[in-house]
């Protein structure tokens, strides 16, 4: 599978060093950290599980702006300005990756329940209100069980999600045979 992962230089460097490089966990956001071993324990559950210890993901763009392509390296979202970075074109076994919707992936980082037929304020304010009825663990059950629908990767044509269908893909290692090729930039 063609994916584009953004890096740091240095991390290009490692995988020519090492022939490898894994996720280094002493940089995830600690908000994030539920969220992240969430994806880790589906990561575990549907593609090869990893023959070393591993606690995060890396992330990759699949689907950037409705296109199979790699990410536009003008985007200011990339680093802090002026950051040697590499945008890593890279092609990983379909076993070793999985997919999932990037808006989507949003209601996972924030805790919030994902119905993936909500395209209105409405419908958002009668499963809040449901949500509401639920005792404290139930109502964490029902959220965190509505969060496999970020799996179902179909485009959403509502101005609630956006018209572009943008994927990324998350998976255990950057193998240096993976790599096709290697962009090198500055973040803007």
């Amino acid at each position: 599978m063609r994916v584009w992962t953004i890096q740091h230089e240095d991390v290009y460097n490692i995988v020519m060093k090492e022939g490898y490089y894994r996720c280094d966990g002493r940089y995830v956001d600690r908000y994030f950290k539920p969220a992240y071993q969430w994806l880790t324990k589906e990561m575990r559950h549907r593609i090869k599980k990893p023959n070393f210890r591993i606690t995060y993901p890396i992330w990759a763009w699949h689907i950037w702006n409705d296109k199979n392509k790699k990410p536009d390296l003008r985007s200011s979202s990339f680093a802090k300005r002026g950051t040697k970075m590499v945008c890593l074109e890279l092609e990983i076994p379909d076993n070793e990756i999985l997919l999932s919707d990037f808006d989507a992936w949003h209601f996972v980082l924030n805790n919030w329940y994902y119905n993936p037929n909500c395209d209105c304020e409405e419908i958002w304010d009668k499963d809040d209100e449901y949500l509401s009825t639920l005792s404290p663990n139930q109502r964490q059950e029902m959220i965190t069980n509505s969060w496999q629908h970020i799996f179902s990767i179909q485009k959403k044509n509502s101005d609630w999600f956006g018209r572009e269908l943008w994927v990324q893909g998350t998976f255990w290692e950057i193998k240096k045979e993976y790599i096709k090729k290697a962009t090198f930039f500055i973040a803007k």
